[in-house]
């Protein structure tokens, strides 16, 4: 969440609001957060003095207003450098897949249709989202890219489900 919070810090300074905002539509379709973890994870930023923070009102409300500092630039851009591993593959479809020979063949072709209604809508979501103005006109080229990926990524394992469902069908 940290790195998240940093990159994010990376462009312009964010509210905690705006954070979450921007959060609901990139990150949170690739790497999974909770909204509750965001104030934690800015204090701990605070205290290692990554971030600082400056009131305003707007609007008769306060407002906290995070920005970067150096050290926390310096923190971010470490770690985007460093060496990259291998990430295991954590997906509860696939855990279940492995489990499929306690299942009925009933029971296999029910959960595999329900994923693949899940999936599609994940992945029209994704092209939907790609298609929203705002979100198109404030997209950098990595953030296309990586909502490409997304958009591959996902369709990679729908049709690799889907041709695993017509293989049990059989």
């Amino acid at each position: 969440m940290e790195k998240i919070l940093l990159g994010m810090l990376m462009q312009k300074p964010y509210t905690g609001y705006g954070i979450r905002k921007k959060m609901e539509l990139s990150t949170k379709f690739f790497f999974s957060t909770s909204q509750g973890s965001i104030n934690p994870a800015f204090k701990k930023l605070e205290k290692k003095e990554f971030v600082t923070t400056k009131e305003e009102v707007s609007n008769g409300r306060l407002h906290k207003i995070y920005t970067i500092t150096d050290s926390g630039r310096v923190y971010f851009k470490e770690w985007l450098n460093s060496e990259v591993g291998v990430s295991k593959v954590k997906n509860d479809m696939l855990l279940r897949l492995f489990f499929f020979p306690y299942a009925s063949e009933n029971e296999k072709i029910g959960i595999l249709e329900n994923y693949l209604t899940e999936l599609k809508t994940h992945i029209e979501t994704l092209q939907n989202l790609g298609n929203v103005p705002q979100v198109r006109e404030n997209c950098n080229e990595y953030e296309a890219a990586t909502m490409e990926f997304g958009i591959g990524y996902y369709s990679f394992i729908y049709d690799w489900y889907t041709n695993y469902l017509k293989k049990i069908k059989k």
